[in-house]
């Protein structure tokens, strides 16, 4: 239980929140000031852009105690996961600090010394306009760090030590992740010394810190899983809810690599990319089995029994999406290896793949009653994912058909070589026809896997207990649901006006070549389209989270995958690097981090305080042995013998 000496110990950690809390306003501040203040020759620089927009996450782990108030397991865990989070991307940022006032400092332009092998030649100059703000970013990031870490430590000792997963598998699973974390470590240090010395990149920060950043993360992850299966609910609980929430970051990279060696016209981008899968796709396995390890523990998890129809239709959609990913899969290949000229299309967008093997897994694990509860809220927020994934192969496509590229076979405009290197007959438009077709069965198929996970969610639970509940809990909830209503409809109407904004670019602009139409104008309404279909599914289950419990879990599941995109791609936005659409709906997308996050604690209110941080008495700590007899002084059990057979 949390002894007096615990709830003092949380009041005086209040001035470290609030101490928190201003350094995330000053690290927020400090990134607007620099933005504005960049010179207008560096708007369009290659490599540097380099402010730290992910560090917003020091405000949210300010923000998390006065969110979430309740002392209870779900509330401690998420405010030691936003910390354990935001202490890994401090010290991300401080090294990239770090790096670069060194090479400010020490650096030479021109030069052949040391730091030649970490920056390219004109590199020196574009940083003068970041010396003040990587001095002032260091110094927060150092102090972040600083106060995330006794944070922590001292919510991990509210928390009394009691084993409830006791397991030698979790030790071996931690430490595997920690060898796969080390591993994408080393190799992500090393692409970028490669890339420097191809003039293609800088070394550490390169356009942003987030893989880093994201790496560091899942060492962290590693470390704490090894250390649940002795450790107290705290520990355990935060392992459980990190190997979940960096599934994503992980896939995210693993997709950028695939995108790279699919689109890859260099056998030196195409040997990086290979390698990288080689580590990523492994340690995403990794980083499933540990969350489902600990999602087949818990003793509290709410179990869906479904009907035979209901698992046959499960593994009906599990066999259909992993014949469509291993389908995308082998024409991807196909037309890499052929040299087909659609790659320069969809380099920026080979994401379905991925989805749909997530989707096949997950649907199949959902006919086991001890996965089904957590594996359909997932398998219902992956199927919006793929029907968004679907949008550019199928809109680009319909563009190049109506504008008449495909007619008499390929243009050599779109072609990645010259028209001489390829083999006679494999610059058509077939394998684009093909995969597109993937696409839209793709697109219907995740469709009506929402309707029916939808009106699974509604029918397959029965409604919670409400008949203890009093009128004015019962009158909380629903004001709790009009909350997320409403945070849910502010979304919405900022992404239908992005989605505006995207048409009427689209409509009024002529392009000077049908690229800038498909990476530029398509994808920002394909863009505007996914965010607007996020922020309508909150409004559509926001007044049914208390009735249907799957919902709310789908709802928390969705809002964590993308605050963590948000945060993960804010760099890639720098603000002062755009055109004004462009900046729009990066504000847009920005200020849906924050907005996502209070959803997931106005979720939490919905469901209750939730169960205290510990309840002994619904711990089994002895039972009935039929093979015991009596204890020894030291409370050891004895074995039944023969003797003690006869004297009873």
């Amino acid at each position: 239980m949390i002894t007096s000496d615990n709830v003092i110990q949380m009041k005086n950690d209040r001035k470290y929140w609030y101490f928190l809390l201003a350094l995330g306003v000053l690290a927020l501040l400090n990134a607007v000031v620099s933005t504005l203040m960049k010179p207008s020759e560096l708007m369009h620089h290659f490599s540097v852009v380099n402010i730290h927009w992910i560090n917003t996450v020091i405000l949210l782990a300010g923000m998390s105690p006065f969110l979430f108030p309740q002392k209870t397991l779900k509330s401690e865990t998420v405010i030691v996961v936003v910390n354990v989070i935001s202490l890994c991307v401090c010290i991300s940022c401080a090294l990239a600090d770090v790096g670069n006032l060194l090479i400010k400092t020490f650096g030479q332009p021109n030069s052949t010394g040391f730091f030649s092998n970490f920056i390219g030649d004109d590199e020196v100059e574009t940083r003068d306009h970041l010396f003040v703000y990587n001095c002032l970013d260091l110094a927060i990031c150092v102090l972040a760090a600083c106060v995330s870490q006794k944070l922590i430590v001292n919510r991990i000792k509210v928390s009394p030590t009691v084993h409830l997963t006791d397991s030698r598998r979790l030790q071996g699973y931690g430490v595997v992740l920690i060898m796969m974390s080390s591993a994408g470590i080393a190799n992500h240090m090393w692409q970028r010394l490669l890339m420097v010395n191809h003039k293609q990149a800088i070394f550490l920060d390169m356009h942003t810190i987030d893989e880093f950043s994201w790496l560091v993360i899942n060492l962290a992850t590693g470390v704490l899983v090894f250390l649940s299966s002795k450790a107290n609910q705290i520990i355990q609980s935060t392992s459980f809810i990190l190997s979940g929430a960096t599934i994503y970051p992980s896939f995210f990279y693993a997709w950028l690599d695939y995108r790279i060696m699919m689109s890859a016209n260099s056998n030196f981008l195409f040997r990086q990319a290979t390698s990288s899968l080689m580590i990523s796709i492994p340690h995403i396995f990794v980083l499933v089995s540990i969350f489902l390890s600990f999602v087949a523990t818990r003793r509290d998890a709410t179990r869906v029994q479904l009907t035979h129809l209901n698992k046959f239709i499960f593994i009906g959609f599990s066999v259909f999406f992993m014949i469509i990913s291993l389908s995308l899969i082998n024409v991807n290949l196909y037309a890499l290896f052929t040299k087909q000229f659609y790659k320069i299309f969809h380099s920026s967008e080979q994401k379905l793949p991925f989805i749909t093997a997530f989707l096949a897994l997950f649907t199949g694990l959902s006919v086991t009653s001890r996965f089904n509860f957590i594996t359909i809220a997932a398998s219902l927020v992956i199927g919006i994912l793929a029907i968004n994934a679907t949008y550019l192969h199928i809109f680009s496509y319909i563009y190049l058909q109506v504008n008449g590229y495909f007619i008499d076979g390929t243009s050599s405009e779109f072609l990645v070589l010259p028209s001489d290197k390829y083999d006679n007959g494999t610059e058509t438009s077939s394998v684009h026809t093909i995969e597109t077709s993937l696409n839209v069965i793709s697109f219907f198929g995740s469709g009506i896997l929402v309707v029916f996970l939808a009106y699974l969610a509604r029918t397959a639970l029965p409604p919670p207990d409400t008949t203890e509940d009093t009128t004015e809990e019962l009158v909380a909830k629903k004001k709790y649901e009009k909350n997320v209503l409403g945070i849910g409809m502010s979304m919405l109407f900022s992404a239908v006006f992005v989605l505006s904004i995207a048409f009427y670019v689209f409509f009024r602009t002529n392009s000077p070549h049908p690229l800038v139409t498909i990476y530029s104008q398509l994808f920002h309404i394909v863009l505007a389209l996914s965010i607007t279909s996020f922020a309508l599914f909150q409004v559509l289950v926001a007044e049914h989270l208390a009735r249907y419990p799957i919902f709310a879990c789908a709802l928390v599941i969705l809002s964590v995958i993308r605050a963590l995109d948000i945060l993960t791609q804010i760099d890639y936005k720098d603000i002062g690097n755009q055109p004004f659409t462009w900046t729009i709906h990066s504000l847009v997308e920005y200020m849906a981090i924050f907005f996502h996050y209070v959803t997931i604690a106005v979720i939490f209110r919905i469901e209750g305080a939730g169960r205290p941080l510990i309840e002994p008495a619904e711990i089994p700590m002895s039972f009935e042995n039929p093979l015991g007899n009596a204890t020894d002084e030291n409370g050891y059990i004895m074995l039944r013998t023969a003797e003690n057979e006869q004297t009873e």
